[in-house]
């Protein structure tokens, strides 16, 4: 999370804005850092998020070796 909000990444997220098909996801993109960045529960939360794409069975997450 530290990463995404940094300033290397807001150069790159402005650049990408600079394309106008690319601007608006883009601002939602940074909105929705934006609000990760002040909640307190934001690394739970995105633990839990990878929690249940990638570490539940086979039959309710998506495994990434399981698509070869």
């Amino acid at each position: 999370l530290t990463q995404i909000a940094s300033a290397q990444m807001a150069e790159w997220f402005s650049l990408l804005k600079s394309e106008p098909p690319l601007a608006a996801a883009v601002n939602e993109l940074e909105n929705c850092i934006a609000t990760l960045t002040v909640r307190d529960d934001a690394r739970l939360e995105l633990a839990a998020d990878f929690c249940g794409l990638f570490l539940m069975t086979d039959k309710q997450a998506a495994l990434p070796y399981a698509s070869a």
